[in-house]
């Protein structure tokens, strides 16, 4: 059984997969299995995956109709065989000495989750590292109170325990277009209890305009993705008695109200904020206030929405335009 199942969702990426692979066949830890998951392309990445497989026995290729990533995600769990498993996306590439260096926490520690550095590439090319700080091994309270993992949402420098996502069925959401991945993070994070986090950037991810968080989805899509968030960090908030606001993802709530404003007419729009209580719909109007009031009110300008604008502004900016919008 391999040490490591690394899973790579495939989806026209021929441009870039090579790269992805080379970086993955170039560890210096060479323990691991790789599974590249074609979900239904449409270019050359299938004819690539299948040339990879027949150089390196290490390598299995899944070929099915297109479906998703989380799609392709699950089904490269429900194959990996792998005590560890980690995510790479197509797009993306992986640092020379990323499972070595968590090969050599792991037999030093016993932890459930660890969590490596990245690099972001944005679209004009330009690297930002995320701050993180050298952590060997610490509880899952300490890392979220003192570290703020659970911000971490997205997959990418992390590995994961396959006996924890086996022992609870863990699968990535296939009814939801976004944040799928900070919802399985999420979900994983209130079954774990040791961390380890590694300064070490290990990890490159391409920020590409077309990507999937660039795209906002409708209001029914946005409402099911913020509705399993915010039941998932219940179970999170009582188990680490923290409040549910202080570990909500900010940008899952802006995208539920977002379409709220652009999708619904006032009426119902009055009517989701009534299912709400007072508190979150606080925090909603706080975070797009201090994060994306800019943004969010020239796409109402921009889609002829002036009276929508207007509510908004009324909305973040006074107290009393929650109670007047409720009314």
């Amino acid at each position: 059984m391999p040490k490591i199942s690394v899973i790579i969702p495939v989806y026209n990426a021929d441009k870039y997969l090579s790269r992805c692979i080379d970086s993955i066949l170039n560890q210096s830890f060479t323990d691991f299995e790789l599974l590249l998951v074609n979900d239904g392309s449409e270019d050359r990445s299938g004819e690539i995956c299948d040339k990879y497989a027949k150089k390196d026995s290490r390598i299995k290729v899944f070929h099915k109709k297109n479906g998703g990533v989380s799609s392709a995600r699950n089904l490269g769990l429900i194959n990996a065989c792998g005590e560890w498993i980690t995510f790479v996306d197509a797009d993306d590439w992986i640092l020379g000495t990323f499972l070595e260096n968590f090969y050599q926490r792991n037999c030093n520690y016993s932890f459930d989750l660890y969590i490596g550095n990245v690099t972001v590439i944005d679209i004009k090319g330009k690297e930002k590292v995320s701050n993180l700080q050298n952590v060997d091994i610490c509880t899952l309270e300490d890392s979220i109170i003192k570290y703020e993992i659970n911000k971490l949402g997205d997959l990418h420098a992390k590995i994961f325990k396959r006996a924890i996502i086996s022992q609870f069925n863990m699968l990535f959401n296939e009814s939801v277009n976004y944040a799928e991945d900070g919802l399985f993070y999420a979900e994983y994070l209130s079954k774990i209890y040791k961390v380890t986090i590694d300064a070490y950037i290990c990890y490159m991810y391409e920020r590409r305009e077309s990507g999937l968080s660039f795209k906002i989805n409708s209001f029914d899509s946005e409402k099911l993705c913020f509705y399993l968030y915010y039941n998932i960090i219940a179970v999170l908030a009582k188990r680490i008695q923290m409040p549910i606001l202080s570990l909500f993802n900010v940008w899952i709530a802006f995208r539920y109200l977002y379409t709220m404003f652009t999708d619904c007419t006032l009426a119902a729009f009055k009517k989701e904020l009534s299912l709400l209580d007072l508190d979150m719909i606080s925090f909603v109007a706080n975070s797009i206030r201090q994060k994306r009031l800019g943004y969010f009110v020239s796409t109402c300008i921009r889609m002829r929405q002036f009276g929508n604008a207007f509510i908004l502004l009324h909305f973040t900016f006074f107290k009393s335009g929650i109670r007047k919008i409720l009314r």
